[in-house]
């Protein structure tokens, strides 16, 4: 795509429009892109999938981007501790006490 132009946005009650074309009328996919002025066909599959999982409130949500990882969590918690200035000893001592371990076999 060339700089400086937009992406195209479709409100979400076009996308349910279009959904519901192809889900209750049986249009095709490429049918329903044309009749309704889409920029390709695979964004009204999207929409389909998500409006059949979530229903038509689920196609007024803004997507955009990668998806989350689902553990935000662990590498935030290990950032603020570098940040607070604080180190953990619990995977040293962890390994003190295994040697420690072994030793008094």
């Amino acid at each position: 795509m060339p700089k400086g132009i937009p992406n195209k946005r479709y409100t979400p009650e076009l996308k349910q429009m279009a959904v519901e074309a192809v889900v209750k009328e049986g249009l095709s996919y490429n049918e329903a892109a044309r009749i309704y002025g889409i920029d390709g066909h695979d964004r009204i599959q999207s929409w389909e999938r998500i409006y059949l999982t979530e229903g038509p409130e689920g196609l007024a949500l803004e997507r955009r981007g990668r998806g989350s990882t689902g553990s935000p969590n662990t590498k935030a918690g290990i950032f603020t501790g570098i940040a607070a200035g604080y180190r953990s000893t619990a995977p040293c001592n962890l390994l003190l006490s295994s040697e420690t371990d072994e030793e008094n076999r």
